[in-house]
């Protein structure tokens, strides 16, 4: 079994990924087939059934994981899958980062943070707009998780970095809670003597 496992990772993994990011469009590309077909020679159901293999690995190799994703940017370039115009891969995109963070390992966590690795998942979030479909419930559950895991880190990533464009859906209960978070933690770390603060 376990050489098994050393095979895949060392020599497989890598192929899985390339797949990833030889059937997403390059940046600036419109997500069409106007592209000639190259960029979508993959099936998508492909391209999804890669994403779940991959959330498997994280959860039950985590270790070898983390070594080969910060190594490789394996990350960032699962997130090409947010380019494509199939809702479902977007979506298993998020799912695939949403199972990366359930880790709750610092190393990675740092990774998305100083790399901006969110940035995909919050412009098709924001892309979609007020359709309520499974890309936006996708992303309102990651928003939700991290805010009730309390990823301190990643809160402060979000708000500081994507709350311009996200103030527009603060109307959602789990935005605004997120919002909330964010001020508890990073505007009110001390109590204020000076004034009486509602409790």
């Amino acid at each position: 079994r376990d050489t098994i496992i050393e095979i895949f990772y060392e020599k497989h993994l890598g192929q899985l990924i390339d797949v990833i990011t030889a059937s997403c469009p390059q940046e600036g590309i419109a997500q069409s087939a106007s592209s000639g077909g190259r960029v979508e020679s993959t099936k998508p159901e492909i391209l999804s059934n890669i994403c779940e293999l991959l959330c498997f690995c994280v959860l039950h190799h985590p270790y070898r994981i983390k070594c080969n994703f910060l190594l490789n940017n394996v990350v960032d370039k699962v997130l090409l899958l947010t380019r494509r115009r199939e809702k479902y891969l977007v979506v298993a995109a998020v799912r695939f980062v949403r199972t990366i963070l359930s880790r709750h390992d610092e190393h990675l966590i740092n990774h998305f943070v100083k790399n901006n690795l969110l940035k995909p998942i919050v412009d098709a979030f924001v892309a979609n707009g007020n359709r309520y479909n499974l890309l936006n419930s996708a992303v309102l559950e990651l928003f939700e998780y991290i805010r009730k895991e309390n990823l301190k880190s990643l809160v402060k990533y979000i708000v500081d970095s994507f709350w311009n464009q996200l103030v527009n859906f603060e109307y959602l209960a789990s935005l605004h809670s997120f919002k909330v978070k964010y001020e508890q933690v990073f505007l009110l770390p001390y109590p204020n003597f000076t004034s009486s603060l509602p409790v």
